[in-house]
């Protein structure tokens, strides 16, 4: 009985298998600007990326950020909600993915223009198998 244990321990890792080793292919960054112009009355203004990431590649998040995060302004990855707490990384696997900043005030009234910055660094990695 002891022989068949040590038999499956030694060779039980040559049935698993990983996903493949981390290559570093490049370092991105997304940028989306808001502009709003003068208002009065509340506004809902919103912009979009779409991040596509090739087959055998995978992202890492390191940050995103926001000028003027508060309140009014939201960032969204896939429409999840982003907060300034969110822990990195985030790993995104190969296909397309949305970015996404708002600026939301049902109230709010700006006299003159102004702009609100949304960036996104990350690590693009190629899988090797």
């Amino acid at each position: 009985m002891k022989k068949i244990i040590i038999l499956l321990l030694l060779f039980s890792p040559a049935f698993l298998y990983a996903q493949g080793n981390l290559q570093f292919n490049q370092v991105l960054n997304y940028e989306i600007l808001i502009v709003i112009p003068p208002f009065g009355g509340g506004i809902n203004i919103s912009d979009s990326i779409i991040i596509t990431i090739p087959s055998g590649r995978i992202l890492k998040v390191e940050s995103i950020n926001a000028t003027g995060f508060n309140g009014n302004l939201s960032v969204f990855l896939n429409d999840v909600p982003i907060w300034s707490d969110t822990n990195y990384p985030i790993w995104l696997p190969s296909g397309t993915h949305k970015f996404k900043h708002r600026f939301y005030c049902p109230t709010c009234s700006i006299n003159g223009t102004t702009s609100y910055k949304a960036l996104l660094s990350a690590i693009e990695f190629n899988i090797i198998p």
